[in-house]
């Protein structure tokens, strides 16, 4: 029998026994939800601060889910109805402790998408949609990927709902603009729903237009493809037909002849037995990608000659026509270059900067247009080689230019999946070639980060050195946190705290630093990234995880010394003359293992990584005193005891 609820407790700010954050903590990372739900449930009350850390909120949301899979199995409504409640009103403190301490992370909107996931299959749609918009407010907006997901299950839940035109109004935009999708296995879905819409409300035409489109767009679910050739042959009630639709454009009619035909050959008993039946799938997939990378102006705007919104019902509901990507004719010239980016990541922005210089010094006449989020177009103040455009509010249509590269699939982050753990190449030069810069030019190519600092920005940084006395000194400048946990460096406060006792030292951090109190120890989370990166500029040596600050210290040449654990330091430092790594490659050989937040580590089966935890204080700490002296000897300074 469960703890009965009390609600109250809950959203009391009942002090909780000593250790329980730190416990809860350790079990979240272990990934034991269920254990970190019962021990909440147990002591029945909480600080809500425990939940502005991510990864407990995430784990108590999972074990919640747990409880109330069992509940449902066991046909307990009465139990799973105070279940529901209980946790909707963790879910409610949760974010507002985050919202208000501006501490919402990945983790809590992670949450609430699988909350609402497991809402729908209660058949709770309603409460599940209510959820899911109130992320959109909350900023999900942030974590392109998560964004796009929200998106996507709204447009399912306004489908399951009989809202068709919500659901439709909410993904075309995301069919507009294909270069916000980072992942193309979701486009099969997008096309089922709104054709599933479209057919249920009686728009028989943009049933149609969305199956044709569905065949035009590339990605490479073959049993997708499949789906939606059998649906088009049962349209016109045989394949054969649809060659003699006079209302389809010839172009998509010729598609689907490709498509019908694969299909037709790979049902025949013996074609499996064939061989060269893997190049014959190659050829289906090259011939689609060729048609919308290098021959997009084969095809119309639309599938259908008709317009796809004159309803067979006189009255229905009008929707607007969808603003599908004009594509550009033969006598059109294209001359600039698109590089589309929707997601974030301040180190591959920067070290995306050689490869776009090198591009320019290539075709200096061209205009390189680089779309990404307008948060981050303060990196590329003063950075002459680009254009920015805001890819989130401008509308941007690819085919008009000479080049379209989109990097919201990072090729960078691919090449390293397809090679780990034997990662050789820079994403530097992962980039460049993703570019086209290959041979003597990627060769020759500066591998340094551009970044320039503006001098209202200087002055502000000798500002701060003059008012804390700072001229003449050894300043050590130390970036607390990387974005993901798997490769942050759990000792950083006593590092700090050490090095402190012989020289000033400023800690970075985007969010509220707590602790680190020195007197020589000074806080920077109160200023912009610009503002922030002045002053690391001041610095004689940066200590960072692997993040930002490396590839940044590179582009102003400030000696840094990374901590790495997972990924390798060596990967990416050899390229930077003034950068040293630290890591205990000699101690575990499973460095560099290259795995990501959503692997465990192999060692410990959590999240946080064991060869960071296992780094001791004084092996960072010497690595720092060897290359402060060397700096000082260059520069004929001494640090200030």
């Amino acid at each position: 029998m469960s703890t009965p609820l009390n609600l109250s407790a809950v959203k009391a700010k009942i002090s909780p026994r000593p250790g329980l954050e730190q416990e809860l903590r350790a079990l979240a990372l272990a990934g034991h939800g269920q254990l970190v739900y019962n021990t909440l449930r147990q002591h029945q009350g909480y600080l809500a601060d425990l939940f502005c850390d991510g990864y407990i909120f995430l784990e108590t949301i999972r074990g919640g889910i747990h409880v109330i899979r069992r509940l449902h199995q066991e046909a307990a409504e009465l139990p799973k109805k105070d279940e529901l409640s209980y946790l909707n009103s963790l879910i409610d403190i949760g974010l507002e402790a985050a919202r208000r301490k501006q501490a919402l992370r990945r983790q809590h909107f992670m949450a609430v998408l699988e909350w609402t996931d497991q809402l729908v299959e209660l058949g709770l749609l309603e409460m599940a949609a209510t959820r899911l918009q109130a992320l959109t407010e909350l900023g999900v907006a942030r974590f392109h990927d998560l964004s796009l997901r929200t998106q996507t299950h709204l447009s399912l839940l306004d489908n399951l709902c009989g809202r068709f035109e919500d659901a439709y109004q909410r993904l075309i935009p995301l069919l507009e603009k294909p270069y916000l999708l980072g992942d193309r296995t979701v486009l099969p879905r997008f096309f089922q729903t709104l054709s599933t819409a479209a057919l249920k409300s009686g728009r028989l035409a943009y049933y149609k237009e969305m199956l044709f489109q569905a065949l035009r767009n590339f990605y490479t679910e073959l049993e997708a493809r499949e789906a939606f050739t059998d649906q088009i042959s049962a349209i016109y009630r045989h394949g054969w037909r649809v060659l003699f639709a006079s209302e389809a454009a010839l172009a998509f009619r010729c598609l689907f002849l490709v498509h019908w035909l694969f299909f037709r050959l790979k049902r025949l008993p013996f074609f499996g037995r064939l061989p060269g039946l893997g190049g014959v799938r190659s050829f289906l997939l090259i011939y689609v990608y060729i048609m919308n990378v290098f021959l997009p102006q084969l095809f119309p705007r639309r599938a259908l000659k008709q317009a796809p919104f004159e309803w067979l019902n006189a009255s229905s509901p009008t929707l607007p026509v969808p603003a599908l990507p004009e594509r550009s004719g033969f006598r059109i010239r294209r001359k600039n270059f698109l590089i589309t980016r929707a997601m974030g990541g301040i180190g591959d922005l920067l070290m995306l900067t050689p490869a776009l210089h090198a591009l320019k010094r290539r075709y200096p006449r061209q205009e390189i247009h680089l779309a990404i989020p307008s948060r981050y177009f303060a990196l590329f103040q003063g950075n002459p080689d680009i254009v920015l455009l805001d890819i989130e509010r401008q509308a941007l249509n690819p085919f008009r230019y000479k080049r379209w590269y989109n990097f919201t699939h990072c090729p960078a982050a691919q090449g390293e999946a397809l090679r780990a753990p034997r990662v050789r190449k820079s994403r530097m030069d992962l980039f460049a070639g993703a570019l086209g810069i290959r041979g003597w030019r990627r060769w020759f190519m500066s591998r340094r980060p551009r970044y320039t600092i503006l001098p209202d920005e200087a002055r502000e940084a000798e500002r701060f050195w003059q008012q804390h006395g700072l001229q003449g000194q050894t300043v050590v400048g130390i970036q607390l946190h990387a974005d993901e946990l798997y490769r942050d460096y759990p000792y950083m406060e006593p590092l700090a705290l050490k090095l402190a006792q012989r020289y000033p030292v400023l800690v970075f951090d985007a969010r509220k630093i707590e602790g680190y109190e020195h007197p020589r120890i000074f806080k920077i989370d109160n200023r912009s990234l610009r503002q922030a990166f002045a002053l690391a500029a001041r610095c004689q040596l940066l200590v960072a995880p692997d993040s930002a600050f490396v590839h940044f210290s590179a582009a102003v040449k400030v000696p840094c010394l990374g901590i790495y654990g997972p990924i390798d330091g060596k990967v990416r430092t050899r390229q930077y003359r003034n950068c040293q790594f630290v890591d205990l490659r000699r101690h575990l050989g499973c460095i560099p293992c290259w795995r990501n937040e959503d692997i465990p580590c192999k060692l410990t089966g959590m999240r946080t990584s064991a060869c960071l935890e296992n780094l001791p204080v004084h092996m960072v700490y010497q690595k720092v005193l060897n290359m402060l002296e060397k700096i000082e000897k260059r520069n004929g300074t001494r640090e200030r005891i």
